[in-house]
This record gives C-alpha cells, structure tokens and sequence, in this order.
C-alpha cells in the first residue's frame, strides 16, 4: 500500500527506470518515509522479470549456505535476498558474487519413449550474461580493461521442469578496485546516511536444440560502501586481541559481501586482514 502522501506516479515511474531511483538514492535527495519507500520500490523493481513465454526464467538469487566442501548453492528456492552489499574497503577486492536459479519450464518430451533416449527439451547453459550500471551520477569514466557488459562461463544443462543454481562474478574483482578508489577519491559519500547503488542483470545464455537461448532477466541491486560490513570500522584491533566471541566471522563463501565480518592488522606487516583470523592452538 502507498501512501497517499507520496504520489503514485512517481513510484511507477522508479519501478520503470531503477537507475533513477539508484541515483536519487546516492545523491542524497531521498530522507525519512520517502527513503524507506524508495528502498522498497527498488527492491520490487529489482525482482525477476519473468517473460510468460520464456522457456527459461531466472527465479531468484539464491542465498549460499557454508558446508564442509566449501559454499552450497541450494537448488529449491531459499529465502529472498531482495538486495546486497559489497564492502570494498577490505583487505582485497572482493567480487560480488550472484547465485541465480534458474529453471526450464519447457515440458518433457522423452518421457514414454523408454531409457536411453535423449531428452529433445533438456537445455544446455554455457555462460551467466551480465550488464553492470553504475549509478548515473557523479560521471566516472571505468576502465575498458573491466567492462560492465561480460559473460561470466558457467556449464550446466537443465531439464524440462527443473531448476538448477548457477554463480557468477557479477561486479569483478576489477571494478571493485575502481569503486574503492571511487571512494577514497570523495566521488561517492562513505557516510551511512547515502546509500551508493550499482544494478546488476544477469541472464542465463545457453542452446536449445542446436538454437542459442537467453533467460529472462533478473534484475538486484548491489550496495556498495566503504566499511559498513565491518563493526568497528574505521577503528581496526591488532590481531591476535580480539576475543573470539567478539569477532563478526563474515560469510563463509566470500568475505566482502552480505554479512558482517571483522578485520585486524597484522603486527609486524600492518597488513589488513579479513576475516580475523582464528587463534593459534594451544
């Protein structure tokens, strides 16, 4: 339900254009109830955009779980993640990683016709599509080395009716760079008042039945900031003094994004490190 204070037009018109919404956002224009409802139309502009008579559609971005071998993409759908955040003030540049789900929804056909036959409607996933845009304002020129347009390789197939998670790097390694010196340089605010947006599409590219085919597109917004994961940022501890009970351990399957995580700096090296590393055995 929207408010009628806030006039319904311009809430239509954040859903249609989110770069919109992102740059107000950045720029400091939206406070109070306005920002609350900015966030929320943002996050409802940035859900899956699902084409009826799409043969793949990206559902979600699933949320990664930690096991023993290392992150589990589950392959159901998990809670929503409606946005998230990459730090970019840690102790390398982190990329932001995106696990989208996606699912055939072409019917089977080889069902009756006995084992060993190949399935006409299974479809072949080479590569995540992906289309960075940073937010229109201030104007920064980005490295052509790093392009924001990429297909990030990832080989899978999906067969009629079923949904497989994917991952793909969806702001690089090399962006992240650029962002944080984006901040170091004061082109983008590092106080907590102004939240900085980057959306992201990503679309799952593949054959079917010797014809290339493209997904829907999934559409998340990423916050990026300057130290707002870590708890006591810009405060840093040695390491080696912090109680373990005390020490935010950051997510398990990549340490700059959604989750808090504690850094402290080596002794010797004044190196940063993240997350904290656990103590020496007795």
């Amino acid at each position: 339900m929207v408010p009628s204070t806030v006039p319904r037009k311009f809430v239509t018109s954040w859903a249609a254009d989110p770069s919109l919404l992102a740059s107000l956002l950045v720029g400091g224009v939206l406070s109070g109830l306005t920002r609350s409802l900015a966030l929320v139309a943002l996050a409802a502009a940035f859900t899956s955009c699902v084409d009826d008579n799409g043969s793949i559609v990206i559902i979600q971005n699933q949320i990664p779980t930690a096991g023993m071998d290392g992150c589990i993409i589950p392959g159901s759908p998990t809670l929503l993640r409606g946005q998230g955040t990459l730090d970019v003030a840690l102790d390398q540049n982190y990329p932001y990683i995106m696990y989208p789900l996606v699912q055939n929804r072409l019917p089977p056909l080889a069902g009756s016709a006995g084992g060993g036959t190949v399935e006409p409607n299974r479809v072949s996933i080479s590569s995540v599509k992906v289309i960075v845009t940073p937010p229109p304002r201030p104007a920064i020129t980005w490295d052509p080395s790093c392009p924001l347009i990429f297909d990030w390789p990832h080989s899978t197939f999906i067969d009629p009716s079923q949904s497989v998670a994917m991952s793909a790097q969806a702001i690089r390694p090399c962006l992240t760079e650029q962002i944080r010196s984006a901040f170091e340089l004061n082109l983008y605010p590092t106080n907590e008042d102004q939240y900085v947006f980057f959306s992201v599409e990503v679309r799952a590219r593949g054959t079917h039945g010797g014809s290339d085919i493209l997904s829907d597109a999934l559409h998340f917004p990423v916050r990026v900031c300057y130290g707002c994961l870590q708890p006591d940022f810009p405060a840093i501890s040695q390491c080696g003094t912090t109680l373990p009970s005390e020490v935010a351990p950051g997510n398990p399957c990549n340490p700059g994004q959604d989750a808090l995580v504690s850094c402290c700096e080596e002794m010797q090296t004044k190196k940063l490190i993240c997350p904290v590393p656990p103590p020496p055995m007795p």
